[in-house]
């Protein structure tokens, strides 16, 4: 009888467990509060980045004009700069110190106009960014969307990534492309728009084709939150 009781009281337990659990990513289960911690503020970093470069003016006003496959570029280029979340995170400061907070305190690019005026001050929230131009109505939802798309990628629930190879920084097909090849960076077969952004590298790994005409972007479903 009392083993009876004891089964029956671990059952309960175990099943009480995998209610609580049962909403929760198997990933953030598995980690400390202080790594999930870590993880939200890279993708608040990596959203900053990609709401900056991405976010277009013309005769509709500001508009966010991302696809996926253009924010999980910025993802897949900071996997390149390390194996440790720090490490990658104090990269991409030091590369868009225009955004971001320089993690040395030494970042000789300077925003003086732009979207890096309002893209420095956005929030996890979704309240409108201190310097957002006031002509243009704040739409919160791109937003969201975008670090959803990042915590999810970070997270492991979203792997798709753009580019074969191992892409080391991003660039303008239109307007950084030449440039970039003039100076040995190689452009990588990337799935984003054609007048998107592109992944550079500087060595290619057996396997790997450069491709400056790259396909059309995948179309990739936004994790639910």
């Amino acid at each position: 009888m009392r083993e009876k009781l004891v089964t029956l009281v671990v059952c309960v337990i175990a099943a009480v467990a995998v209610a609580l659990t049962a909403n929760v990513p198997v990933a953030a289960q598995r980690m400390s509060r202080g790594r999930l911690e870590l993880l939200r503020e890279f993708a608040l970093d990596i959203s900053r980045v990609a709401a900056n470069e991405y976010t277009k003016h013309d005769d509709r006003g500001l508009w966010n004009g991302s696809v996926p496959s253009e924010i999980l570029l910025i993802v897949q280029v900071t996997e390149s700069h390390g194996s440790r979340i720090r490490t990658r995170m104090n990269w991409l400061r030091r590369h868009s110190c225009r955004v971001l907070s320089h993690p040395d305190g030494d970042c000789r690019k300077t925003c003086e106009g732009g979207n890096c005026v309002w893209s420095r001050n956005l929030e996890w929230g979704d309240d409108k960014p201190e310097g957002w131009p006031d002509p243009y109505p704040w739409r919160p939802e791109p937003w969201e969307r975008t670090r959803r798309l990042v915590l999810a990628a970070l997270m492991g629930r979203v792997t798709y990534r753009p580019c074969l190879g191992r892409p080391m920084t991003w660039g303008s097909r239109r307007l950084d492309y030449d440039e970039a090849v003039s100076r040995g960076q190689i452009p990588l077969s990337c799935s984003t728009p054609r007048d998107g952004n592109v992944g550079f590298t500087w060595t290619l790994r057996r396997g790997d084709r450069p491709d400056p005409n790259a396909p059309l972007p995948v179309e990739l479903a936004v994790p639910a939150s």
